[in-house]
């Protein structure tokens, strides 16, 4: 579970209790219990306030932080994507940024990100956000399989992980639809007044 998932359940169980039900098992607590005890009650009241208040600034923090990575400074010409490098065997999407930015005359500063390409393939359809046993990780949907887009487990240095690796057609997908996702979300289109699709 995630940090703000933690809040979240701890906020949910103080809940339970100044509501006088256990918070596991739901059962009303007796009045003898010290979860009844209107001092406890109190405090108890005052921690849960903190929590959501915790709760609502990690929220609207990540929700900035996923609205900056939608927008770039990222550019890159039709005759520059005649250059891009294909590989034959799955790569990452770390990989395939890089890639990009190999073949842009971009400064370092907007160079296209991971997470950029991430991001647009969710808004896309192709890859989803699913809570597993390392925690929140991206994998493809169907429609991204069909396009070749992998996950598989690794480990490395003892951790496991979910890796995703896009195929030779899962790249052609995405830089066939690069200028599209630019036109969408670079930053000189927003500040020219020229309409973002949703």
């Amino acid at each position: 579970m995630s940090k703000l998932d933690n809040l979240k359940k701890a906020k949910q169980i103080i809940q339970n209790i100044t509501r006088g039900q256990h918070p596991y098992t739901g059962a009303k607590i007796v009045s003898t219990e010290v979860c009844a005890d209107e001092r406890v009650i109190q405090w108890l009241n005052f921690i849960e306030e903190q929590l959501g208040d915790m709760i609502d600034r990690s929220e609207r923090s990540h929700d900035k932080f996923i609205e900056r990575s939608f927008y770039v400074d990222f550019s890159i010409s039709s005759d520059e994507l005649k250059d891009f490098v294909y590989s034959d065997q799955p790569i990452t999407i770390t990989e395939v940024a890089r890639r990009f930015n190999d073949i842009s005359k971009n400064i370092p500063e907007n160079e296209l990100k991971p997470i950029n390409l991430n991001l647009w393939l969710i808004g896309d359809g192709v890859l989803e956000e699913e809570d597993t046993q390392y925690g929140k990780m991206k994998v493809p949907t169907e429609k991204g399989k069909q396009l070749g887009i992998n996950s598989q487990e690794r480990t490395f240095d003892g951790r496991s992980y979910i890796s995703v690796t896009y195929s030779k057609d899962a790249q052609r997908y995405i830089v066939n639809h690069i200028l599209d996702y630019l036109k969408k979300y670079t930053r000189k289109h927003i500040n020219n007044s020229v309409p973002i699709a949703g």
